[in-house]
């Protein structure tokens, strides 16, 4: 019968090897399972109010945030889609630039003639694409989405089916263009052979497609009108209220989705209903949501606890697999006198 101690002595270097194999190992999943949850930064839709955004951005830039995915809609994916290739502060200026040159006849150019005369003749809009076009010549610089230097998801609401399309490639001239297509204003985008609309119609904050992408944390700038307090005295305006209760509960359902794990950034906008066509406030909207940004990160700084947590658990177990090595290494050459 082999001594207890000889048996020791002779398995301890092996025990102690498939120890720090079995720790490295760990950590290598691990560090896979963080690779594979992202993080995200998610744009709403907001017409006009999608200037906030680039404010709201600017204090996230500087504490050092910057996201794996942009899922974006609508005004969302516009900014989306230039920041992507202009991570920076100065790209941050260039896009401010834009947004305080647009004009709202520059992306609705029909005069209430020519509206009422698309009515009359039972067109599907009143404003033809052409200025929409313009602004994303300028705030896409990429051929192919797929060619982002971020990837961006964008979505863009199946008109037919109502389902919420992502894009992930394709030309930005018609996938942009199909997310900004506000229905009834303009004319549905077809793409493979299928009209698209507005990707807000659906779901203007999609904290649903975000969650399947199991995000480690995420950034949400909410450029989305706020509701007030006024009872609408109009059937358009009840109607258009209707469709806002409707919206935000879904907002809501889809929101209690993000596990209570996953850090969240939620800018909100302050903004009250109102012309979500008039761009000639974009400067104001800007520094209001730099402000929003500055606010929220004083309560809650980035990063979080809970990304430095992750963070930690995926270095700790090396640096126990060196410890218990060394420390193992140690008794060994003292046990054999080497």
């Amino acid at each position: 019968m082999v001594p207890q101690s000889s048996f020791l002595a002779f398995n301890g270097p092996f025990m102690v090897h498939l120890l720090y194999l079995w720790t490295v190992l760990r950590m290598g999943l691990d560090k896979l399972h963080n690779q594979a949850r992202s993080k995200v930064l998610l744009l709403s839709g907001g017409g006009a109010f999608g200037a906030l955004q680039v404010g709201m951005l600017r204090p996230f830039i500087e504490s050092g945030f910057k996201p794996d995915i942009i899922v974006g809609v609508s005004a969302g994916a516009l900014n989306g889609s230039f920041i992507s290739n202009n991570w920076e502060l100065d790209g941050l200026d260039s896009l401010a630039e834009i947004w305080s040159s647009v004009a709202k006849r520059d992306i609705f150019p029909s005069r209430k003639t020519a509206q009422l005369l698309h009515i009359v003749a039972g067109h599907n809009r009143l404003h033809q694409h052409d200025g929409l076009r313009g602004l994303i010549e300028r705030v896409s610089p990429v051929a192919d989405l797929s060619n982002s230097v971020i990837p961006v998801k964008v979505g863009a609401t199946n008109l037919v089916s109502g389902d919420v399309r992502w894009f992930s490639q394709g030309a930005p001239s018609e996938v942009l263009l199909a997310s900004c297509s506000l229905p009834g204003l303009f004319p549905p985008v077809e793409i493979d052979g299928v009209f698209y609309i507005d990707g807000g119609v659906v779901s203007n904050v999609p904290w649903g497609f975000v969650n399947s992408l199991a995000p480690s944390e995420v950034v949400c700038l909410d450029a989305g009108a706020t509701l007030d307090d006024k009872t609408p005295d109009t059937a358009l305006g009840v109607l258009l209220r209707s469709f806002a209760h409707t919206r935000a509960a879904l907002q809501s359902i889809e929101r209690s989705l993000i596990s209570s794990e996953v850090p969240v950034w939620h800018v909100k906008s302050p903004v009250r209903y109102g012309d979500q066509g008039d761009f000639s406030h974009a400067s104001t909207f800007i520094k209001e949501g730099e402000s929003l940004s500055r606010s929220l990160l004083e309560s809650q700084p980035y990063p979080s606890v809970l990304s430095l947590r992750d963070e930690a658990e995926c270095i700790a177990p090396r640096r126990l697999a060196d410890r218990v090595f060394k420390r193992k290494s140690k008794g060994k050459r003292n046990a054999y006198g080497s």
